[in-house]
């Protein structure tokens, strides 16, 4: 018979399988660290050109809640928006996050046409001028990128017919052929260096454990910031769904005694937090009642928790249509939490 913390376990790693549905745990995370604007600044800053990022005034830079991606894309990409001022002009800065394993060549097309979309939403028609967009892709494959960054590679072109050709380029952040010695001397904070380093590391076969124990540091300087809002349990989740079940069970173990170590530590651990998750959800596993209320328990967890990292606190009085929603209503709005831009849009839309 399987003890309560193997049952607790396996129901995490289901409740983890059943949010990857809705949404890829890539996607999550790039979420989770980028949306917030003094993270998205450190990495922006470090990975356009220094003639260009020097004259962006950062403490401008502010997320526009959009998505520009086409849906049959999404569970390859991630985006986001932000606007921000540069020598005086309001400019956009678009950092889409590429999350599937292999390189696309298409890359400089897909961009074209999500920038257009931009264009398309922010342009007044009786503007003078449409803002500049500087694009800017993240990326981790398996293998590091092996293509162009311009849109002119796409074609061959004729003698005289470049005019003809849009011309433009994105800026490459290449996690998978970045050195890791230069990802560690960046002048960001230990959150944004965990992320980077984790999402780095995400297809690695090196064993979970090597890389957590020589992450220990850094998680506890990631502890130490006053400003991680919450982060650095996003970035566990990761790690944990990220892996097989073979490497889970050490995983946890390591992750608690991480925490246990650091003295500043007095709230509950966040692994723990995570197991408990999982037990709560499937505690009665063989009674089919106690099943579902555990279920419906856990998902309405996972929207609030969802609603908090997108789009900030809950309302008093939404808290309590979420805890009076039923199990079909709590799917419909989980499905389109990633992709609502408010509360009222993501508790309204059809």
């Amino acid at each position: 018979m399987k003890s309560r913390g193997s049952l607790a376990r396996a129901h995490l790693r289901a409740s983890l399988v059943d949010r990857a549905m809705l949404a890829s745990p890539h996607d999550t995370l790039f979420k989770a660290l980028f949306s917030n604007t003094r993270r998205a600044a450190e990495e922006l800053r470090t990975v356009l050109p220094p003639e260009v990022a020097s004259r962006i005034d950062w403490s401008t830079l502010t997320h526009e809640p959009s998505s520009y991606i086409d849906e049959k894309m999404r569970h390859k990409h991630a985006d986001l928006l932000f606007s921000a001022t540069m020598d005086g002009q309001s400019i956009r800065i678009y950092l889409l996050f590429e999350h599937q394993s292999t390189f696309d060549r298409a890359m400089p097309r897909r961009l074209l046409r999500y920038m257009d979309r931009i264009w398309d939403s922010v342009h007044a028609p009786d503007d003078a001028t449409l803002p500049i967009i500087l694009p800017v892709v993240l990326y981790h494959g398996e293998d590091p990128w092996p293509g162009a960054t311009d849109f002119h590679s796409m074609f061959t072109i004729p003698p005289g017919c470049a005019p003809y050709v849009p011309q433009f380029r994105f800026q490459l952040e290449d996690l998978t052929a970045q050195d890791i010695t230069v990802l560690q001397e960046r002048a960001v904070s230990a959150c944004v260096q965990l992320g980077l380093r984790v999402l780095k590391a995400a297809r690695s076969p090196e064993h979970l454990d090597v890389l957590l124990l020589g992450w220990r540091d850094l998680i506890y300087r990631v502890m130490a910031e006053p400003f991680e809002d919450g982060a650095l349990r996003v970035i566990f989740q990761y790690i944990l769904e990220t892996r097989g079940d073979e490497e889970f069970d050490h995983a946890i173990q390591i992750i608690t005694e991480i925490e246990q170590d650091h003295t500043g530590e007095t709230m509950e651990s966040i692994a723990q937090k995570l197991i408990n998750r999982g037990h709560a959800a499937g505690r009665t596993e063989g009674h089919a009642a106690g099943h579902a209320a555990g279920r419906i328990e856990g998902q309405r967890a996972m929207l609030l928790e969802t609603i908090e990292l997108r789009l900030g606190e809950v309302p008093k009085t939404v808290r309590g249509q979420i805890e009076a929603a039923d199990e079909r209503e709590l799917q419909n709005w989980l499905a389109r939490a990633l992709r609502s831009n408010s509360v009222d849009e993501l508790l309204t839309s059809g």
